[in-house]
């Protein structure tokens, strides 16, 4: 039976929240519920003795048991996002949103979706085209529909999703269960159709293709 953990969550500089969550929920939830209280795109946890709290495991499993506890946070810094090849890039800001400026045709405008990139915790380029990570696990993608700009075909599964890998046009999600979604330009990974039941419990912390 699930019990009822109380927790503080600290960020280096000081500042703090408390946070309520049973002891079976997942290191995924909690890491969101931080991010969305802290309006931060994304955060690292560690346990009160430097463990770094990764993956998707529960608090359970991850040893946190003790309500009274301090947990710490650690914000990623605003970062740039693009490829060798592509005339545009993103800025990914400590707050979660999105910049795009270059080539229009290859992801440097994202007013289309602006909207909907809040909460983005991760951001890959394939060769013209981008692809996010939003609040709840939502993937919002734009710029070159054939190298991966466009998701419509796989957004009903694209749910939960915790790591974006790249190719050269095409994109790999894994979800929260450990599955894969792929889409883009089937001759560079887009298409996985003939491989996906093989493709469960993939492990996010490495990564399918260097960055």
């Amino acid at each position: 039976m699930a019990s009822l953990l109380q927790f503080r969550v600290a960020l280096l500089s000081g500042r703090s929240i408390a946070l309520e969550f049973a002891s079976t929920a997942s290191l995924v939830e909690v890491r969101r519920e931080i991010e969305r209280r802290l309006h931060a795109g994304s955060v690292s946890l560690f346990a009160a003795d430097g463990r770094h709290l990764a993956g998707a495991g529960s608090l359970e499993n991850a040893g946190v048991t003790d309500g009274s506890c301090t947990l710490t946070a650690t914000i990623h810094p605003a970062r740039i996002i693009g490829h060798r090849e592509t005339p545009a890039f993103a800025l990914l800001q400590a707050d979660g949103s999105v910049v795009t400026w270059g080539s229009r045709d290859y992801g440097g405008d994202s007013s289309a979706v602006q909207q909907q990139l809040t909460q983005v915790s991760q951001i890959r380029s394939s060769h013209g085209a981008f692809a996010a990570i939003c609040g709840k696990g939502r993937v919002v993608t734009w710029g070159a529909s054939h190298l991966g700009g466009q998701s419509s075909s796989v957004q009903h599964l694209l749910q939960g999703v915790r790591h974006l890998e790249a190719s050269h046009g095409a994109f790999a999600a894994i979800l929260d269960n450990g599955g894969v979604v792929t889409w883009g330009d089937s001759d560079v990974g887009g298409d996985s159709s003939h491989v996906q039941d093989q493709l469960f419990e993939a492990n996010p912390w490495v990564p399918l293709l260097p960055d």
